[in-house]
């Protein structure tokens, strides 16, 4: 993009600004002027912060955008507006980049009620609080349309870098499909889910919880997120309670990461020896080198080596630590687990991560929306690429839907076995 562009759409946005309230009418139409500064200010913080541009992905996001204008200049209803910027911000294909509306989620968020996910080729449901749908059940249709064909159509407001971690997310944003659907499942059957209406469906507030499984032997955590500090406090609890346990299970199934400080502590607790940080690379946009015809500068840190035993709470345990990991962790689930895989320190059990984790940065638009954009690239200590590739497990394990229908845990079982137990 030329230097002469840029400087048009920030006047343009300059001048916009004067006719705009810094409080939005949250109502369900937005004036031509506000959705042009909106979108000038979305396109402005991507181009500044994004650490993922190529010379191809800039070249795909520029005809994207003069797409998106065009969208949104033929619309003034609210909900064109933040479907056409999902959809945008999609086509950076990066987990940590998206556009958000809390007026979007508070009119048209409501869950589903369960969530399914492509295991063998066939959509399985994992879990349900709608009365006729149960765990195990396939999904072949919605509204009558054969389910790869609905995903195929929803995949362009799925912001994630790589096809499974979409497949992942789409039962679990509720505005991608109709308030009222038919789901078809396999066997001829139908069932109305009416998102309106409450279900039983969902964790709740989930809490971390432990236990021992052979008393003074093997012990295990449950960790469902890393949302908070208090998150990372009751975890370490666990970990001093367990310290004499020969086996540790941590288990990060499902877990999306969260917000606020990332778990060094926990980290520390079970880290036994050195590791090697992220190789990070943030973008510096320097005027000079743009008129040059450089992209943009870059600031990379470098591998760092952690030690551990310098740490307040530096190896707590110091048995033999399992982790059962799945698609479903992301985030600071995934920065937690890189340094036991890549420096052998902990045995992974399960899938292969999500393969999304950056360093983000927020654009309020003070209206209810704002703009998340990944500020980082990451890549693992020996350089190789992790997003959209995510961490692989040293033991793959997958459930079938036959599983899953019929409560099995393969992969605890797995684990149980490396750890010389019984179930």
């Amino acid at each position: 993009m030329s230097i002469s562009r840029s400087i048009g759409i920030a006047s343009l946005a300059v001048m916009l600004t004067v006719e705009v309230s810094s409080q939005i009418d949250r109502a369900q139409t937005l004036p031509a002027p506000q959705r042009i500064y909106l979108a000038s200010r979305i396109y402005s913080a991507v181009e500044q912060y994004f650490a993922g541009w190529t010379p191809e992905l800039r070249k795909q996001f520029d005809e994207a955008y003069q797409q998106y204008l065009t969208n949104v200049l033929g619309s003034d209803q609210r909900r064109d507006f933040d479907m056409a910027s999902i959809r945008l911000l999609a086509t950076l294909h990066s987990g940590h980049t998206d556009f958000r509306d809390s007026w979007l989620d508070d009119s048209d968020g409501m869950p589903l009620g369960f969530d399914a996910r492509d295991l063998d080729g066939k959509w399985t449901v994992t879990t349900s609080g709608v009365p006729g749908i149960s765990q195990g059940d396939v999904v072949e249709t919605i509204d009558g349309k054969p389910i790869k064909q609905f995903f195929d159509n929803a995949r362009q407001y799925l912001v994630d870098s790589s096809l499974r971690a979409q497949e992942t997310d789409l039962f679990s944003i509720g505005y991608l499909f109709p308030r009222k659907f038919v789901v078809g499942l396999s066997g001829d059957s139908s069932v109305t889910v009416d998102r309106a209406q409450p279900s039983s469906a969902g964790p709740g507030e989930a809490s971390v919880t432990g236990r021992w499984i052979q008393d003074r032997a093997i012990a295990y955590i449950k960790i469902p997120a890393f949302d908070g500090v208090t998150y990372q406090a009751k975890a370490i609890d666990l970990v001093h309670e367990f310290k004499s346990a020969s086996v540790l299970i941590i288990d990060l199934r499902g877990n999306p990461g969260g917000r606020g400080d990332p778990p060094r502590e926990l980290q520390m607790a079970l880290m036994n020896t050195p590791y090697r940080s992220w190789i990070e690379t943030d973008p510096t946009m320097i005027g000079r080198l743009s008129t040059m015809g450089y992209l943009q500068a870059s600031v990379s840190s470098g591998t760092l080596w952690v030690h551990p035993e310098g740490r307040p709470e530096g190896g707590i345990f110091r048995g033999r630590l399992l982790l059962l990991v799945d698609r479903g962790c992301a985030s600071y689930c995934e920065d937690f687990l890189m340094p036991f895989k890549t420096s052998g320190s902990g045995t992974l059990i399960g899938e292969t991560t999500a393969g999304t984790y950056a360093q983000t940065v927020s654009l309020d638009l003070e209206n209810g929306m704002k703009v998340l954009i990944a500020a980082t690239a990451e890549r693992f200590p020996d350089g190789s690429d992790f997003e959209g590739v995510g961490i692989k497990p040293d033991f793959p394990v997958s459930s079938t839907p036959v599983e899953v229908g019929n409560g099995t845990d393969s992969c605890m079982r797995k684990a149980l076995q490396l750890a010389g137990a019984s179930e």
